[in-house]
């Protein structure tokens, strides 16, 4: 072969291995900017009042980012030169640069602001409770406030646009879309304010990735958080959210088996424990009774439940069953299921 042709050879792999580490190192980046698909560890991190190349090196050294320089741009670049307010942060890994930013320069508790922890798996009854608790608002006006469509977020407007006959079931029009979290409401704000607060913590946390997921999926924003719903409810360790998902999204999917089963839904539906006899009962949101999803979410569902709804484990599971502990055992036939129940009734 001759040298010219050689050297032309080794250009052209050196060119092919320039641009593969390029768009490597695009993608890599493109990932750690927006959690597309990052490892959702958390850590606790304290900050002073620091600039974001600060906060870059610190989130790096804690395993929540991978490029602090690259953070301390981003901020820049979108004209956030805030300092952090000064505390300790509970973060994750799965958050975005956004959802970062966001959480370590907004403003803590002011002089006539109340802290309300809303935790993962609350209904719209429950939130009510605890706002009202806390001297924010009225139980009716927050009630009112939560089935308002009038706001003015994506999905709160896809939500307006399905056809009354397909809303007229669900309990709240809101449920699923405020956002588990821990906020501070102004005692002199009005029920409206507070629930606006919770939207948009929501709009801030289901971030490009989730998007992407549901358009990739055929799923809308309202059936993902609806699913993940049932999986908040069902799940009660971290390693049974991806199965508990697994197994409705299986459901989904089968000609044989189209009911959900899920006991969540009927408590959701009755507002209190239930009884084998509350299996029958005739709701919208019994899936014993009725294929498919309910008419909307049963609960307020955190980030592990969302994604979990969206990235299920891979499994041929159909069925599940707990026990008292919450300890799940997963099946693929009626009968393997049925064995784990008389397990379980033995213990």
């Amino acid at each position: 072969m001759k040298k010219t042709a050689i050297k032309r050879i080794k250009t052209a792999f050196a060119a092919f291995l320039t641009a593969a580490a390029l768009s490597f190192a695009a993608i890599f980046t493109v990932n750690d900017v927006f959690a597309l698909k990052k490892d959702p560890v958390t850590a606790e991190i304290s900050f002073e009042s620091e600039d974001a190349f600060s906060v870059g090196k610190k989130l790096k050294k804690n395993g929540i980012i991978a490029l602090p320089h690259v953070y301390g741009v981003y901020c820049a670049v979108k004209g956030d030169r805030r300092l952090t307010v000064p505390g300790v942060y509970t973060l994750s890994g799965d958050m975005s640069y956004d959802e970062l930013r966001r959480t370590v320069c907004t403003e803590k508790r002011g002089e006539s602001e109340v802290s309300v922890t809303i935790p993962e798996g609350s209904t719209s009854t429950d939130i009510i409770r605890l706002l009202a608790a806390a001297g924010i608002g009225r139980e009716d006006k927050l009630l009112e406030a939560m089935n308002s469509l009038d706001y003015d977020f994506d999905f709160v407007r896809a939500l307006a646009s399905v056809p009354a006959e397909k809303l007229k079931d669900r309990k709240v029009m809101l449920e699923g879309y405020l956002f588990p979290d821990t906020y501070y409401f102004s005692v002199d704000g009005t029920e409206r304010q507070a629930v606006e607060k919770m939207l948009k913590n929501f709009d801030a946390r289901f971030n490009e990735r989730y998007r992407a997921s549901c358009a990739s999926q055929g799923f809308t924003v309202d059936e993902a958080i609806t699913l993940a719903s049932l999986v908040e409810k069902e799940a009660k360790h971290r390693e049974d959210f991806k199965k508990v998902a697994s197994v409705f999204r299986n459901r989904l999917r089968s000609k044989r088996l189209t009911k959900l089963e899920s006991d969540a839904s009927v408590v959701y539906a009755l507002g209190r424990r239930i009884t084998a006899d509350d299996l029958y009962t005739d709701s919208p949101y019994n899936t014993y009774k009725y294929k498919g999803l309910p008419p909307g979410a049963i609960c307020n569902p955190g980030k592990r439940a969302i994604l979990a709804a969206l990235e299920p484990a891979d499994t041929d599971y159909l069925y599940f069953v707990s026990d008292g502990a919450g300890n799940m055992f997963y099946s693929v036939t009626k009968e393997e299921h049925d064995a784990n129940i008389e397990r379980i009734s033995r213990q």
